[in-house]
């Protein structure tokens, strides 16, 4: 048989429809047209121009994904260790009262935890705080309030305070109890998860206040132990 097939159009006149034979099946044929290119379409130079760009994106893509590898190979655990010894005396607290290493001189600008990011600027989660006592008695509760920059130290046994300019550095407030041992007491506060991300250097700075009344130990030490996931 050939190709093409005859029919008959609805005003009865004949009509070639193109088709491809083959074994008396017959397959129509399509033709595809060309039609002009729209008005700015690609030339030479506009195609160079966009894969200039794409270049540029591929490459800004590949720089990105090379620091975000490279702070997941980094992220690590960092353990800040910062012990207060407070004064030779056994003057009791009262809730909110500040416990510090002096009753005229505490470390200025706070208490540190030195090097909880790996430089300035850069972020974390506090995962745990561990505090521990000298005092084998136990009893104290109290709150660290963790700052991203210094702080006004405030004076032992002295009102707790800080200023409205200090309060919008505050990243945390953890409450702790401590609980006897048989020769030092302690605490531990899990599950923080809380972020935190530092300024003009790779430390955070805190205070303590106690919530409840309390009597310490002479030259009782406090240590305070803030572990962080480094994430950037």
């Amino acid at each position: 048989m050939a190709n093409n097939l005859t029919i008959k159009d609805g005003a009865g006149a004949s009509q070639v429809l193109a088709t491809t034979e083959s074994a008396g099946v017959h397959t129509p044929k399509h033709e595809v047209t060309a039609s002009a290119l729209p008005t700015g379409a690609a030339t030479s130079a506009k195609q160079d121009t966009i894969i200039g760009h794409v270049d540029g994106i591929e490459s800004t893509l590949a720089t990105l994904a090379t620091s975000a590898n490279q702070d997941i190979q980094n992220a690590g655990i960092k353990t800040a260790t910062t012990s207060i010894t407070r004064p030779a005396d056994t003057t009791a607290y009262t809730a909110g009262d500040a416990i510090a290493n002096s009753t005229s001189a505490p470390s200025a600008g706070g208490f540190v935890f030195s090097g909880i990011a790996r430089a300035s600027g850069k972020s974390g989660i506090m995962a745990d705080l561990v505090v521990t006592s000298s005092n084998p008695a136990g009893g104290l509760s109290g709150e660290v309030y963790i700052f991203d920059s210094s702080v006004t130290a405030v004076n032992d046994n002295a009102a707790f305070a800080i200023s409205d300019a200090e309060a919008k550095t505050l990243v945390a407030k953890i409450p702790f109890t401590l609980s006897a041992n048989t020769n030092n007491s302690s605490a531990q506060v899990t599950n923080l998860a809380i972020g935190f991300e530092t300024v003009g250097s790779a430390n955070l700075y805190f205070l303590v206040r106690a919530t409840s009344a309390y009597t310490p130990i002479s030259g009782e030490e406090l240590t305070f132990r803030l572990k962080a996931l480094q994430v950037s």
